[in-house]
């Protein structure tokens, strides 16, 4: 097995014989790591030396000699553990990993780990498995030089019954949950940067060699394999199945991204036939965590819907707190009571789904989340919950004003995946229109005008499609389209659409309504600047009629 320690058989260890005293002579290595060491292991330098000063600081307290790697499913944990028992083996006599996932995987991995295999404690064959576990965790505390891995400790309060009083060793725990509750000293994994997920794909895809740098791929394959680590979020586990796939099938990185991008929902849950470490796809993975998020919170499952419909980034409390009329009857109880939105986000964390930033008052969702969330939905779901986010996300937005300016920042890019959603499903109806008009109109106050002629030209065609092409609010509509093109002295575009608001607006609201007389002055003050003075002199004059 290449790069493993070197550790004498299993079956002629030297095994420990006491649970109360330190053996008297230096044992033979123990080890049961259960997987190989991973060739195409990538970055993670900083996560790993971070690791190693933590457990080598001498602090005597049990907090000190317990570290958690916390972060979303997939995103590479277990196998920055798998890493550094490889790294340091040398440093410790005993090497012991046990499954975290339940108190039944624990109870068989330490009833393992007294085997005559292992530690080969006299409380190995005990009947009362309770008895063996207290065996464990007395040989940990009364021994020193091991390191003890605990794969999955997703339940903390679970975890902890497992854990010697003392530790003389070191115990390092790989979690999804973010609040630990004291039970160990936390370290936040976050997913590749794409540059560093890019360098990963080329390797497990055998594009390099397993220890190659990116500049040994050509430079076609550096720039699609970047895209794909984008599209994918930098998340370990769906790179590792990019990688996988384009090896088994010899398929080139454009290919892939081809199918990825028309198969995306097949792809995320073809794992491929040789992932032994972590057979489970991202699909499979994530899978599992919200059916537990349903059992246990039927308002934090629906916060995690909504979050899938937005962008993934900064995305505003308020939009519940204030908004949730149009959202899911378990969401609405927070607009009255704030603890609710904190226990459903306090589910939500414990399965690392969602990030908090509690300065800034906003959510984090990653990318393949919302995929996999969108993607289980049947296609009347899906729309029930895109119409639901629009009519928060409108509901939420400001009037268009200087002074709102930075909340208008705060809601943008929402709104734009709001507009996305409207025109993939060709959606019809007043909010969405409204929606897009008002982010229309903030961008074109910014100077953003190719970003806001698509919103503004949708809201058009909304609002005229419902109404009809004579109703007052479809002159409205022209009038913002033309105060665009205006701005960008694209007079002959702006000229027609001045006249048929104006036209519609007289006819529907007469000559001295205020829309109707605003309009005219804005389309007198483009004639003007067209040199056309009389004309603009000529309309002005119907202000005065």
């Amino acid at each position: 097995m290449t790069g493993q320690c070197k550790v004498r058989s299993l079956a002629t260890m030297l095994q420990y014989t006491s649970t109360s005293m330190p053996p008297r002579t230096k044992p033979q290595r123990v080890w049961n790591i259960p997987y190989l060491r991973n060739d195409y292991f990538t970055g993670r330098e900083d996560i790993l030396a971070q690791l190693h000063a933590r457990f080598k600081a001498n602090n005597a307290t049990a907090l000190s000699q317990r570290t958690a790697m916390s972060g979303l499913g997939g995103i590479g944990k277990t196998q920055i553990a798998v890493q550094y028992a490889y790294e340091h083996c040398d440093e410790y006599q005993v090497v012991l990993w046990a499954r975290a996932e339940s108190h039944e995987a624990l109870t068989s991995s330490f009833v393992e780990i007294a085997s005559t295999r292992y530690l080969n404690l006299p409380q190995k064959d005990e009947k009362d498995q309770t008895l063996i576990v207290d065996a464990v965790k007395h040989w940990l505390q009364d021994n020193h030089g091991w390191l003890l891995i605990l794969d999955n400790a997703d339940e903390p309060a679970i975890v902890r019954n497992f854990l010697p009083t003392k530790c003389a060793g070191h115990i390092l725990l790989t979690t999804r949950a973010q609040a630990l509750g004291g039970l160990a000293q936390r370290i936040d994994v976050d997913t590749f940067t794409p540059e560093l997920g890019a360098l990963f794909l080329l390797r497990r895809a055998t594009l390099i060699a397993a220890d190659g740098a990116i500049d040994d791929a050509v430079q076609g394959d550096r720039e699609v394999a970047t895209k794909i680590s984008e599209e994918l979020g930098g998340l370990a586990l769906a790179l590792d199945q990019a990688g996988a796939y384009i090896e088994e099938t010899a398929c080139s990185l454009s290919d892939y991204l081809k199918r990825y991008c028309t198969r995306r929902a097949a792809m995320l849950k073809r794992r491929g036939e040789n992932a032994h470490d972590y057979p489970a796809s991202v699909a499979t993975t994530w899978s599992l965590s919200f059916e537990q998020v349903k059992k246990r919170s039927a308002a934090a499952a629906d916060l995690l819907q909504l979050c899938a419909f937005l962008a993934p980034d900064a995305i505003p409390e308020e939009i519940v707190t204030k908004e949730a009329s149009y959202l899911e009857e378990h969401l609405q109880g927070v607009m009255e009571e704030e603890g609710l939105l904190d226990e459903a986000i306090g589910t939500l964390r414990a399965c690392s789904l969602i990030r908090r930033d509690a300065t800034e008052k906003t959510l984090s969702i990653h990318r393949l989340v919302q995929t996999v969330l969108r993607d289980a939905m049947d296609e009347q779901n899906q729309q029930q919950w895109t119409k639901r986010v629009i009519q928060a996300v409108n509901k939420a937005c400001p009037a268009v004003e200087f002074v709102m300016w930075q909340q208008w920042e705060r809601y943008l890019p929402h709104a734009l995946v709001c507009a996305d959603l409207v025109e993939q499903e060709n959606l019809i109806f007043a909010k969405a229109a409204r929606l897009l008009n008002q982010a229309g109109y903030y961008l074109d106050d910014r100077a953003r005008y190719s970003e806001a002629e698509p919103l503004l030209l949708r809201a058009l065609q909304i609002r005229e499609q419902q109404l009809g092409p004579e109703h007052p609010e479809t002159a409205t509509r022209l009038g913002n389209l033309a105060l665009l093109y205006d701005s960008q002295g694209k007079d002959e575009q702006a000229e027609p659409l001045y006249v048929r608001a104006l036209a519609i607006l007289e006819q529907s609201l007469g000559s001295q309504h205020p829309h109707t007389q605003q309009t005219r002055q804005n389309y007198a003050i483009l004639l003007r600047a067209m040199g056309r003075d009389e004309e603009a002199k000529h309309i002005e004059e119907g202000n005065e009629s």
